[in-house]
């Protein structure tokens, strides 16, 4: 089949796209061609309806985060008016608001959308009833036809890592000073109340494990041949909570250190940081960590967001930082 993937990406910023690069990998693998709209660096529409037109796919797919929605359904609209393909978005804004996203799609994909995804381009190319896929939902006759969620994996070696080839990747990363985005995880341990994880894992309860990572030696193999691949000055490694695991952590700095060793910037936990934590940081090259502090009332931490640290912790945390030499930035909330 011929996929025509959607990456609207209204403000521009040049960040890959996870979402859209694991499906397409996944697709690719399978034999379906598999092309890309992306609006990242001021595409119009109308240039984006020409290109879309001359591919002429059988389905459509978009990605979008809530606040790229009303730019995501604006596209939508005008390759459907041109095309009449069916178009179909996942994202995590159908996630959490699947009944205010498929009013504007012919389905919605409501969850991880690896094996979702596979059995709709399955039941639409041989022809099957595609609205009975699991993990979405779908506009039919006027009704919303609400399928369940499929079961997590616990292997995400089963995947092929996210395509970058889909994406003109070279221009990200020169947008970026060549650093290259890389996650080795999916979920968090955490609940905090302002996190879409929090919602996620309720999701997905009863479903398996929500956090899941790849194996060491996957990542590394990964790295490998990107960074032949690709001209990389550093690594951002956006895992939610790079450090919720210490032996995971030395099997990765040991690893890093022998086969990568390029610089790299990762988000850590306040309370989960100690000296063995950073003596594996420093050891693998970070240069860089990214600590969330969100306020600093340890009350509104613990009873507003769900974030039970306390002050000690975190100062603790920046103070190790410093020690190793390893330049350290925090996330804070405004307005609490």
């Amino acid at each position: 089949m011929k996929i025509l993937f959607v990456y609207a990406n209204p403000l521009g910023i040049p960040y890959y796209d996870f979402g859209i690069g694991s499906l397409a990998s996944l697709l690719k693998s399978k034999n379906h061609q598999i092309e890309l709209l992306d609006f990242t660096f001021g595409m119009s529409l109308k240039k984006g309806v020409k290109q879309a037109r001359n591919f002429n796919p059988d389905i459509i797919l978009f990605s979008s985060r809530t606040n790229e929605f009303t730019d995501v359904v604006k596209i939508s609209q005008a390759l459907k008016q041109e095309l009449q393909k069916p178009i179909f978005c996942g994202g995590i804004h159908p996630i959490i608001a699947p009944e205010d996203s498929i009013a504007h799609f012919d389905g919605v994909c409501i969850g991880e959308g690896e094996d979702a995804i596979l059995e709709l381009v399955n039941n639409i190319e041989t022809s099957k009833d595609y609205t009975q896929t699991q993990g979405f939902w779908f506009k039919k006759d006027n009704e919303i036809i609400k399928n369940p969620l499929s079961s997590l994996t616990n292997s995400l070696d089963k995947y092929p890592f996210p395509d970058r080839g889909i994406f003109d990747y070279k221009k990200y990363l020169r947008a970026r000073n060549y650093q290259l985005d890389f996650i080795t995880s999916r979920g968090c341990p955490f609940k905090c109340s302002y996190c879409v994880n929090h919602t996620l894992q309720q999701l997905y309860k009863g479903k398996g494990n929500y956090l899941r990572n790849y194996s060491i030696p996957f990542v590394i193999k990964e790295l490998k041949k990107l960074k032949t691949q690709y001209k990389i000055k550093t690594i951002f490694f956006l895992d939610e909570t790079f450090n919720w695991n210490k032996a995971r952590l030395r099997e990765f700095s040991e690893a890093y250190k022998k086969e990568i060793n390029l610089p790299y910037e990762c988000c850590l936990r306040a309370d989960l940081c100690d000296e063995e934590v950073f003596q594996y940081l420093k050891d693998s090259n970070c240069y860089k960590v990214d600590i969330a502090i969100e306020s600093g009332n340890p009350t509104t931490r613990k009873e507003l967001l769900d974030k039970p640290i306390s002050d000690q912790q975190i100062v603790n945390a920046f103070r190790l930082a410093r020690k190793y030499g390893i330049t350290s930035m925090s996330y804070n909330m405004v307005g609490l």
